[in-house]
This record gives structure tokens, C-alpha cells and sequence, in this order.
């Protein structure tokens, strides 16, 4: 692993991207080498897809410099046990950008093909993107979060559902 293969919201520059890029792509050579389409799908590292996304996700049909994403989700508080709607005015950070294999795996092609997009919230906008429905991920809340809060404006009602934790992998 050699990092982020997507820009780093604290200032990245060009030069790194890249240099990430070169580091990491080489490595995936052969887990994609009989594929013809590769389909980047972004999961923070506290964060959680339901057992049904990413068989969502892989229905979609390639569509060149295509994206799509889950736009409402869950939040989960692992301190208060409790579970609740996640409904962000903003596109949150659960999509999945198409790429060709060539393309996917040279780094300049790369950083040419992912160039305007900054951030998970412009992801519309550069790319061709087609909204998901379901609510198929989860936000975890824990005592290291930085700036999700359990009273964020984008949390929804409290659910009282074990069959929705289930999907989660949660209880």
C-alpha cells in the first residue's frame, strides 16, 4: 500500500497524488489483469457498507469516467448503542468511480482520469454519476471522530431495528 489513491482533502498536490499513485497501482497489476473494467469503491476506514452494497454496486454497468454512490445512509453511535438515519445535503463519501484497466493502472493516466475531482462532495460534478438508492451504509460515531457528532444536522431519526445492525455486521 502505498496511500491514498484519491486527493487528500489537506492540500495534496499533483506531485504526490502521483507519487502514491506509482507506489500503489503497480501492485494491483495482476488482481485486475483479466478484467476489463475496474470499479473504485471508497469505504473510510471506520465506516461500514451493508452485506448487499457492493453486489449493488457491480450490477452497474461500466460507463466511461461514470461514478455512483449511496446518498443516504445510517449513523451508528458505538458509545450510546444507538442507531439512527444519515441524511447528508452534501454527496457523502460512499461511491465507486469506473475506471477502464488501462487507465486504472498507469498512474498518469490515473491522475488524469480523477484530475478536476477534489473531494467526495464534487463527485457529481465531474463525474457521470448516478445516485444509489438504500440506505447501505453506516457512519461509525466513536470517541475519535472529528467532525461527525451525534448531533450532527445530518442525522435522521433514532431506529430501533436489529435486522438493519444485522446488515451491518453490527450485533
Amino acid at each position: 500500500f502505498g496511500g491514498l489513491m484519491v486527493w487528500d482533502d489537506r492540500g495534496d498536490s499533483k506531485k504526490e497524488l502521483l507519487k502514491r499513485l506509482q507506489n500503489t497501482l503497480p501492485k494491483l497489476r495482476n488482481t485486475v489483469k483479466d478484467k476489463k473494467y475496474v470499479y473504485m469503491t471508497f469505504l473510510d476506514s471506520d465506516d461500514m457498507y451493508s452485506s448487499d452494497a457492493i453486489a449493488i454496486i457491480q450490477k452497474q454497468p461500466f460507463r466511461y469516467k461514470g461514478a455512483v454512490g449511496f446518498q443516504k445512509g445510517y449513523i451508528y453511535n458505538l458509545e450510546k448503542k444507538k442507531l439512527a438515519e444519515w441524511n447528508p445535503s452534501t454527496n457523502p463519501p460512499f461511491y465507486t468511480i469506473f475506471f477502464p484497466r488501462e487507465i486504472f493502472l498507469n498512474p498518469q493516466k490515473h491522475l488524469s482520469y480523477i484530475r478536476a475531482y477534489k473531494s467526495h462532495e464534487n463527485i457529481p460534478e465531474v463525474f457521470h454519476f448516478k445516485p444509489l438508492t438504500g440506505r447501505k451504509y453506516c457512519v461509525l460515531l466513536h470517541g475519535s471522530n472529528t467532525t461527525t457528532s451525534w448531533g450532527h444536522r445530518f442525522r435522521g431519526k433514532i431506529i430501533k431495528s436489529k435486522s438493519i445492525l444485522k446488515k451491518f455486521g453490527i450485533e
